[in-house]
């Protein structure tokens, strides 16, 4: 693992942050649920998970890439886009708060619709020849 490695990583993590922020905080803020309901993060962790199926098909079982671009798109900008340590956190102030069935469909739906959207990821990649 090489310094090119890790200016990668630190890249692609920083894109991936910043897409994240900007996709969680403008849905929050269109969202017809309520607030205590962070939509934004469930957002970005299932379409991540899209991506990481997508990008998993595509460039790292059938294409041969890099590491260094590996580095990038998947630890880095995945790695920064994706939320589970804020996931974790909302669902335990849920909780905490005693919403129990609102912490109930928030991990089942992030977890389902996450799994969900990797598998739908893979599939694109397939259906479009890759």
């Amino acid at each position: 693992m090489g310094l090119q490695f890790i200016i990668m990583i630190a890249m692609g993590g920083a894109c991936g942050a910043v897409c994240r922020y900007v996709a969680g905080y403008g849905l929050e803020r269109l969202a017809f649920l309520p607030s205590h309901w962070p939509i934004g993060i469930l957002f970005v962790n299932i379409l991540g998970s899209l991506l990481l199926g997508f990008i998993a098909e595509v460039y790292l079982l059938k294409e041969p890439v890099s590491q260094a671009i590996k580095a990038f798109a998947v630890i880095g900008f995945l790695g920064g886009f994706t939320t589970f340590s804020a996931f974790s956190l909302d669902l335990v102030l849920m909780i905490e708060r005693g919403a129990l069935i609102t912490a109930l469909s928030y991990a089942l739906i992030s977890v389902m619709g996450g799994i969900l959207a990797l598998f739908l990821g893979l599939y694109a990649a397939r259906l479009m020849g890759f």
